[in-house]
């Protein structure tokens, strides 16, 4: 729920309630567990997260549940599995209407949908080859010679959003401007003895069900960067045990990456270029061993992964004004006659319901004016011509320059590559 950007936090309220709506539309309580959402660490740190007291600000503002700590004894007796980190300047914030997503149910809630609404054709695995679009609307073309006609259509490609752009005809002018990361994903086992883990029934399992929220972590930025060798920037998120993967693992990751080799510019790498970045694996064991001394184990690591996480960015400086929320795009693509949306970058699980609802404005009504959407604008500096698109670049910026780029974090989702 928290951000730094007030409205990126309204639609983080509006989202919330756009979750409840799908949950009692469906029948399927279980697509969000509400565990509450902690952030904690340095009070004046800026990450891509946003910063802690604006945040906090935000939240009192919207009228959202939370609760701002600054005393280390009481964060400490709060939540005793950070307890071992938590030195003089450590505040909290903690906001309640925050948690998991169970992505597969989600998933499959809303095909289940689609299936029974008897108004939808589902094509799986059918790669689109040529978008055509006009003033009449559009015709879509497949790698297997199927077409399909229709007055709009929305996309909703993710990172591979100029993969897309380039089958539109005719060919369209411009193509986002887009950096992509390799993020890890790490599993740790948990100390805490089995008998003491709450398995209550609907719920995800964790050491303590009203004290092992979501959580992100506010680290200083490092003082010294050199771009040959791996830096650690000092921000990491986790979550609670996830039933489906192994009650007695927690999720830790960090929200950078270590080196530029892990960062691509426009295209993202094939899947047989994702390697994993070990050394922000070793950045992520140190930190768990400093702050979750007694509760993981920061020497048994599992399931080491990486997802890519692309973020619409600048196309250039723009004096007075930083990528920070940057990561979003959600309108209608100029110049396609009002018949292409589109809907990408950023990780945006949290916001599916909403977006969806979004999404459906832009098509049928050529607005969506109950949302402030004009932050994710398509013309707001994020483009660049076709031709000064280099397909699967790596990135070029110093690592500082990378860390202004990072975009939000969806707190509280897992993720996974799709194309």
């Amino acid at each position: 729920m928290p951000y730094a950007e007030l409205w990126l936090a309204k639609l983080a309220v509006q989202a919330s309630s756009a979750w409840n709506d799908l949950m009692n539309q469906t029948g399927r309580s279980e697509l969000v567990d509400r565990t509450g959402v902690l952030w904690f660490g340095n009070p004046s740190v800026v990450t891509s997260e946003g910063q802690i007291k604006s945040a906090r600000d935000n939240m009192i503002a919207l009228n959202q549940e939370c609760t701002y700590l600054e005393d280390e004894e009481e964060i400490k007796s709060r939540y005793p599995w950070i307890a071992s980190g938590v030195e003089k300047g450590t505040v909290s914030l903690f906001c309640s209407d925050g948690g998991t997503i169970d992505i597969r149910a989600t998933v499959n809630a809303l095909v289940d949908g689609l299936y029974a609404s008897n108004r939808a054709i589902i094509r799986e695995n059918s790669k689109v080859e040529k978008i055509n679009y006009n003033e009449n609307g559009v015709i879509i073309t497949t790698n297997s010679n199927e077409t399909y006609r229709a007055k709009k259509v929305i996309l909703t490609p993710g990172a591979y959003v100029n993969n897309v752009l380039n089958t539109l005809q005719p060919t369209y002018p411009e193509r986002l401007s887009m950096i992509i990361y390799l993020w890890s994903s790490i599993y740790y086992k948990i100390k805490t003895n089995p008998s003491q883990v709450s398995l209550q029934s609907g719920r995800l399992p964790r050491p303590s069900t009203d004290k092992w929220p979501v959580w992100i972590f506010f680290g200083p930025a490092p003082e010294i960067i050199d771009n040959d060798k791996p830096v650690n920037m000092h921000n990491f998120y986790g979550f609670p045990s996830d039933i489906s993967d192994s009650p007695f693992d927690v999720r830790v990751c960090p929200s950078f990456t270590s080196q530029r080799s892990f960062d691509y510019i426009d295209y993202p790498p094939k899947i047989t270029d994702r390697a994993i970045d070990e050394a922000a694996v070793g950045f992520t064991s140190e930190f768990v061993s400093k702050w979750m001394d007694g509760w993981v184990d920061s020497t048994r690591t599992d399931n080491k992964s990486t997802c890519i996480a692309g973020f619409a960015t600048l196309a250039s400086p723009q004096p007075g004004k930083s990528d920070a929320g940057q990561g979003f795009v959600l309108d209608i693509l100029p110049g396609t006659h009002g018949n292409v949306v589109l809907c990408t970058g950023g990780w945006a699980m949290k916001f599916v319901p909403l977006f969806g609802r979004i999404l459906a404005d832009l098509a049928l009504n050529g607005q969506a004016p109950d949302y402030d959407i004009n932050e994710m604008r398509w013309n707001r500096g994020i483009t660049k011509k076709h031709v000064d698109i280099q397909k699967g670049t790596k990135s070029t910026d110093s690592q500082m320059e990378r860390w202004l780029h990072f975009a939000h974090l969806t707190c509280g989702t897992s993720t996974f590559d799709t194309q």
